[in-house]
This record gives structure tokens, C-alpha cells and sequence, in this order.
């Protein structure tokens, strides 16, 4: 189980059936399990021994804007440097280096990146079913 604080709820909330999904299968919050203290190679080996397929460090370009879209996976990650915005239906959040989301396989999103980009820790995982056990 993953620690989540969402940016307007200082307690923790335990992750899996109870993540605190603010939009159609996202949840934003400060996750214990990825802070930026830790380094890619911790996050990448913490994320694998979980069950995630893949795990990168992607850097977005400054200004960068892509509208909505979908994946096939699911997605556990971590604004590691930059702000980017991220909306699912009527919810954008600000993210900010330390502030990380989960994102359900099929949800319609779009993101926006900032003056500076942002570079993101993305852990992916094809099987939604073994993500959420």
C-alpha cells in the first residue's frame, strides 16, 4: 500500500481500493514511496519489485501542450523538476518537482508543461488488476 496526502488533506490516505480519486481514475498527493530524495534507480528498482512493466525519466520540452489522450497502462509518477498541469475531465492540477499522481490505464487526459518544462519519474504498469492488488 502507498501513503498519499492530497494538496488539501494533511492526513494520509492509504492507496489502492481508497486513493483519493478526484477525477475519473486520478489521484494526486505527495507519495512517501517517491519523494525526490530518493534517487531514479531507488524509484525505478521500488517500482519493478511492485509489478510495474517499465519505468523512464522523461524530460517534457518548456511549453509543451498535448490534448487529450489515453494510454493502455497505468501510470504511478513523480514531477521531479518543473511544474506541469494535468487535467482529467473538468480537474487540472499544478504539479510541481515532489508532487506526484497516479493515473488509471484508459483515462482521457491532457497535459501542459511550463515555461521551464518538467522532468517526470513514470512508472507503467499494462496489468491495471496486479497494479491495484
Amino acid at each position: 500500500m502507498t501513503a498519499f496526502r492530497t494538496a488539501t488533506t494533511p492526513t494520509p490516505i492509504v492507496a489502492g481500493a481508497e486513493t483519493p480519486v478526484l477525477a475519473a481514475g486520478l489521484a494526486f498527493g505527495y507519495n512517501t514511496l517517491m519523494t525526490t530524495s530518493r534517487s531514479f534507480t531507488q524509484f525505478q528498482s521500488d517500482a519493478l519489485a511492485r509489478g510495474f512493466d517499465e519505468v523512464i525519466e522523461k524530460r517534457w520540452d518548456p511549453g509543451l501542450e498535448l490534448g487529450p489522450h489515453r494510454h493502455d497502462f497505468a501510470v504511478e509518477a513523480i514531477v521531479t523538476d518543473g511544474e506541469m498541469w494535468l487535467t482529467v475531465d473538468d480537474a487540472t492540477r499544478h504539479l510541481r518537482a515532489g508532487d506526484a499522481f497516479t493515473l488509471e490505464r484508459d483515462v482521457a487526459h491532457g497535459e501542459r508543461y511550463g515555461d521551464a518544462g518538467a522532468t517526470v519519474w513514470i512508472a507503467a504498469m499494462s496489468s491495471h488488476d496486479t497494479w491495484l492488488a
